[in-house]
């Protein structure tokens, strides 16, 4: 599944992606799209259905083998480093 985002919405998560780097802030984002979550964040947290947990750096939680774990299917990763996507495998 994929999401589509209006110019306007993109233009409102990278600005507050913006802010929180340049001003040295935070900014808890709240996103079931990985490719966005890959794009924007610095770190993840993922909620597994167990009770369980996964975090740290985006590059460290979000992969092929956690996203598969939580969506309880096979995944492949499309692209690379910040423009990763990850499809059914």
């Amino acid at each position: 599944m994929s999401i589509l985002l209006t110019n306007h919405q993109m233009a409102t998560l990278e600005l507050f992606a913006a802010l929180a780097r340049d001003e040295g802030g935070a900014c808890v984002m709240v996103l079931h799209e990985t490719g966005l979550a890959t794009r924007l964040c610095t770190h993840a947290l993922l909620l597994f259905g167990d009770g369980t947990t996964q975090q740290g750096t985006w590059d460290e939680v979000i992969s092929s083998d956690s996203l598969g774990r939580l969506y309880g299917y096979s995944l492949r990763a499309v692209g690379e480093h910040r423009r990763r996507w990850f499809m059914p495998g």
